[in-house]
C-alpha cells in the first residue's frame, strides 16, 4: 500500500487551495481585475490537421512510421486516466511528407467536440488528422493553460459554441469560421498564468484521485476478494 502513503502526502491538493486562495485575492482587487473581449481570429494563427486517406504512404524501409493522433491520445493530454495501454493507428510516409505534425506544448481543438488540450510529450510528433485543428498563440498576450481552461469550462466560451450548435447543420461540427469568430475575454497575462496553473492543478488531481481508484479496486479483486483453489 505505499502507492497510498505516496498520494496521501502529496502536496497537490494543497497547492490546489493555495492556487484557488491566489486567485480569488487577484480577482478581488479591482486595479487588477482588468479584461478586454478581442475576437480569437486576431489573437491566434490556425492550422487544419491533414486527410489522413491523401497521405501518400510507403514501405516501411522507405519511410518513417509516425501515431496517428486520436481521441484517446487527446483524452491523455487532457489529464484522463487510462488503465489499459492505448495502440495508435500509425502510417509510413516519406522523410519529405507535407502532414501536418503536432509537437509537445502545441493547443489542439477537436472540431467535432470542441476539447481543447495542449499536447504532451508522449505524443510528440503526431499526426493531426482534418477534424482535428492546431492553434499557435502569442505567449506575449496569452497563457496556453488559461486559454485551455477558457475554452473547456468558461461559460463564455460554452455559450458561443452552444449557439454555433443550434445551427442548421445535421453534422455539429465546429468550423474554422466559427472559431475565428469566437469572441474571448483577457484578463492581464498575470491572471491568466495564474488561473491556467490552478487549472492544470485542478486536471492533475483528478488524474490522481481516479488513478487511486483504480488501483485500489484492482487492489480488492486481487487480494480481499481472491478465491482459494
Amino acid at each position: 500500500m505505499e502507492w497510498l502513503n505516496k498520494f496521501h502526502k502529496s502536496p497537490c491538493i494543497f497547492s490546489l487551495l493555495q492556487g484557488f486562495f491566489v486567485i480569488y485575492s487577484v480577482c478581488s482587487n479591482k486595479k487588477i481585475h482588468k479584461k478586454k473581449v478581442s475576437q480569437i481570429s486576431q489573437l491566434f494563427t490556425f492550422h487544419n490537421g491533414s486527410l489522413i486517406n491523401r497521405l501518400e504512404t510507403v514501405e516501411a524501409s522507405q519511410g518513417i512510421t509516425l501515431p496517428i493522433y486520436d481521441q484517446r491520445m487527446m483524452e491523455f493530454d487532457d489529464g484522463v486516466f487510462q488503465p489499459s495501454t492505448h495502440q495508435p493507428k500509425n502510417v509510413t510516409l516519406s522523410t519529405t511528407h507535407q502532414a501536418k505534425m503536432v509537437h509537445t506544448g502545441d493547443i489542439v481543438i477537436n472540431m467535432m467536440t470542441s476539447e481543447c488540450v495542449i499536447v504532451s510529450q508522449q505524443h510528440h510528433e503526431s499526426i493531426l488528422p482534418y477534424n482535428y485543428t492546431h492553434i499557435e498563440i502569442d505567449t506575449t498576450h496569452i497563457d496556453a493553460n488559461y486559454f485551455v481552461y477558457w475554452m473547456n469550462a468558461s461559460a463564455q466560451a460554452k455559450s458561443q459554441l452552444n449557439q454555433f450548435k443550434q445551427g442548421g447543420s445535421l453534422v455539429k461540427k465546429l468550423t474554422l469560421n466559427q472559431l475565428k469568430q469566437l469572441k474571448m475575454t483577457l484578463p492581464s497575462l498575470e491572471q491568466q498564468q495564474r488561473i491556467g496553473k490552478l487549472d492544470e492543478r485542478r486536471r492533475h488531481l483528478k488524474y490522481l484521485q481516479a488513478k487511486r481508484t483504480y488501483l485500489m479496486d484492482q487492489f480488492l479483486s486481487e487480494y480481499l476478494f481472491k478465491e482459494k483453489i
